[in-house]
C-alpha cells in the first residue's frame, strides 16, 4: 500500500493500492488495471481516452473530472463524489457505482452493458445512448 503521496500518473503500478493520494498530474490516453484508489482526490484532471480495467475507487473525489471517450471494465466506484463528472462517449461494462454522490453526471452517447447503479444521490444526469 502506498499512502499520502503524489505520483506522476504514468508511475502508478498495477496491483497496487493508493491511499490518501492527491493531485495526480493530468493524463490523456493512459491505461490502468488492477489499481485500488482509497480516499484519493483527483483535482483538475483530464483522463480523456483512458482505459480502466478492474479498478476500484473507494471514498474518492472525482468531481468535475473529464473521462470522456474512456473505457471502464469491471470497475467499482464506492462512496465516491462524482459531482459533474464527464463520462460522455464512454464504454462501461460490468461496472458498479454504489452509495455515491452523482449530481449532474454525464453519460451522453455512452455504451453501457451490465452495469449497476445503487444508491446514487441527488440529481444524476443519466442518459445512456447505446450504439449497437
Amino acid at each position: 500500500m502506498i499512502e499520502n503521496k503524489t505520483f506522476p500518473i504514468d508511475q502508478l503500478e498495477a496491483g497496487e493500492t493508493y491511499r490518501n493520494c492527491r493531485r495526480l498530474p493530468s493524463a490523456k490516453g493512459v491505461s490502468f488495471s488492477d489499481i485500488v484508489f482509497e480516499h484519493c482526490e483527483f483535482e483538475e484532471q483530464r483522463f480523456t481516452h483512458s482505459e480502466w480495467l478492474d479498478c476500484i475507487f473507494k471514498n474518492s473525489v472525482l468531481s468535475n473530472q473529464d473521462f470522456s471517450a474512456s473505457v471502464f471494465y469491471r470497475c467499482v466506484f464506492e462512496h465516491c463524489q462524482l459531482l459533474g463528472t464527464n463520462f460522455s462517449t464512454n464504454r462501461w461494462k460490468e461496472t458498479r457505482v454504489v452509495d455515491s454522490r452523482g449530481d449532474y453526471l454525464n453519460f451522453s452517447e455512452s455504451i453501457m452493458e451490465k452495469n449497476s447503479f445503487e444508491q446514487i444521490f441527488k440529481r444524476s444526469f443519466f442518459i445512456p445512448i447505446s450504439k449497437h
